[in-house]
């Protein structure tokens, strides 16, 4: 406070500081004191919004604190405390989207101000009172957007996982110089065929010669066994399809939640910014005219 007000004492130069309790400036250096009345109060408001713009808002908050410990319903201090303890540099923050991103109700409690407040500023204090109600409800709501997005993006990042498993688990054909792969079923297929064109091949043989052909039938049990193994990737690929379709039907009711979520957000922040217009109306700041430059 001795930084902010910047008294000095008549007596040694000294800073002074202020002893609330007895209400009275004090040079810590000499023991000097003066009454609260030696320096002007008009001159302790000016410089606690001047350090309220400047963005200190301890010693703001100080000067304001003093003014009120004289007078407890003076309008202009109420308004800088509630500003100092939000940390806000200008009215116009209520304004903001962002500042509902971090500011709460508990941090601020502006009902102090409102219950303060002499019976003409009521309106006023209980307009901030409205805006820090709907502040809370926006920054719930903001949440649960952000919530869902990011539930979104999880959904998403899992949806290309699977993607990209069920295409490493198809089957690698050699293709001239490139290998690909196909849908296991379509290898499932192709096997089946080859299959049974060596069993019929081995079959014929046999009747006509009597002989067993052991390449053939050597094919037949390769061939049996590459089909099992087709087989179970053609289950696993079943899976994975179905997680897949799943996953993007999540995705869908996840955008439609988002859809929702966001215009209630945006309601609230639509009424936020209407009881902002009427504060506008009756704060000292806002319906200020703007200066020429």
């Amino acid at each position: 406070m001795a930084e902010l007000l910047k008294h000095l004492c008549s007596s040694c130069g000294g800073p002074l500081i202020i002893d609330v309790d007895e209400q009275l400036y004090k040079c810590p250096y000499c023991g000097v004191t003066y009454d609260y009345e030696y320096f002007r109060e008009e001159d302790v408001l000016s410089k606690g919004m001047r350090a309220l713009k400047e963005g200190e808002f301890k010693s703001a908050m100080e000067a304001f604190d003093f003014i009120l410990t004289k007078d407890p319903h003076d309008f202009l201090a109420l308004r800088g405390r509630f500003l100092a303890k939000g940390k806000f540099m200008s009215i116009r923050e209520l304004n903001n989207p962002s500042t509902w991103r971090e500011v709460t109700v508990e941090d601020v409690k502006p009902e102090e101000e409102a219950e303060a407040a002499a019976p003409e500023d009521k309106e006023y204090f209980d307009r901030i009172v409205n805006i820090f109600k709907l502040g809370e409800e926006f920054r719930e709501a903001d949440k649960k957007v952000t919530d869902a997005y990011t539930d979104k993006n999880r959904l998403e990042r899992h949806f290309s996982a699977v993607a990209n498993q069920r295409e490493d688990n198809g089957v690698p054909v050699r293709f001239f110089e490139d290998t690909i792969r196909i849908a296991p079923w379509k290898a499932l297929v192709v096997e089946l065929i080859v299959f049974l064109i060596a069993l019929g091949i081995t079959m014929a043989l046999y009747s006509h010669t009597g002989v067993m052909n052991v390449p053939l039938l050597v094919t037949l049990i390769v061939m049996g066994v590459a089909m099992v193994i087709t087989g179970y990737k053609v289950t696993e690929d079943t899976s994975l399809k179905s997680e897949l379709a799943g996953t993007d039907d999540s995705i869908d009711d996840k955008d439609e939640q988002i859809k929702e979520l966001t215009a209630k957000r945006d309601a609230i922040l639509k009424n936020i910014r209407k009881e902002y217009v009427e504060l506008k109306k009756i704060d000292p700041e806002l319906k200020a005219p703007a200066q020429k430059t």
